[in-house]
């Protein structure tokens, strides 16, 4: 890939993600409850809005190395106890 064109394409992946991850908090701003619940409430709404940030986050980790770890759900460390 063109270097200019990759740099197009990362800067496109950090505004996307950095879009969703805002959308992500409003929704935790404006309902004061868990997780579950807000599921619940916007029928799933953060759930496909935190794969989506996953998403765009593995997406760009392959073009960029300086890639934050961060992703939401639950630890594959944690999930067995």
């Amino acid at each position: 890939m063109h270097p200019f064109t990759k740099s197009l394409k990362i800067g496109h992946l950090k505004r996307k993600g950095a879009k969703i991850y805002h959308s992500i908090n409003a929704i935790y701003d404006t309902y004061d409850c868990g997780a579950a619940m807000i599921n619940h409430i916007t029928g799933g709404r953060l759930t496909r809005k935190e794969t989506q940030f996953n998403a765009v986050m593995d997406q760009l980790e392959t073009l960029d190395d300086e890639t934050p770890t961060f992703r939401f759900g639950t630890p594959k460390e944690l999930q067995n106890g």
